[in-house]
């Protein structure tokens, strides 16, 4: 389960380090071992980033959505003067 994760964070840091923020990506996690013992097979998760990370990345934040939510329900919620502000903030939607 920890290499999962670890894979999935590389993923999503490099990825949003070469595509543009806010536009709507996937990473492919594949087979993901759950701590129940089941499967999910061809795992695969939606996330946008916007604004930009730190030279010591301390200022990620991850936001994910609620059950059935999307990333694009967020898109309003992140900027300046909103509930995140991507201009302090790299903001991980997932």
């Amino acid at each position: 389960m920890q290499k999962a994760r670890l894979s999935f964070l590389i993923v999503i840091f490099v990825s949003s380090i070469l595509l543009s923020q806010s536009k709507q990506l996937f990473a492919d996690l594949g087979n993901l071992n759950l701590e129940n013992g089941e499967i999910l097979y061809n795992c695969r998760v939606g996330y946008r980033t916007f604004g930009k990370m730190n030279e010591d990345k301390s200022n990620i934040v991850l936001f994910p959505t609620w059950f059935g939510g999307t990333t694009a329900q967020l898109v309003d919620l992140i900027g300046p003067g909103k509930l995140i502000d991507d201009q302090k903030y790299y903001v991980i939607v997932v």
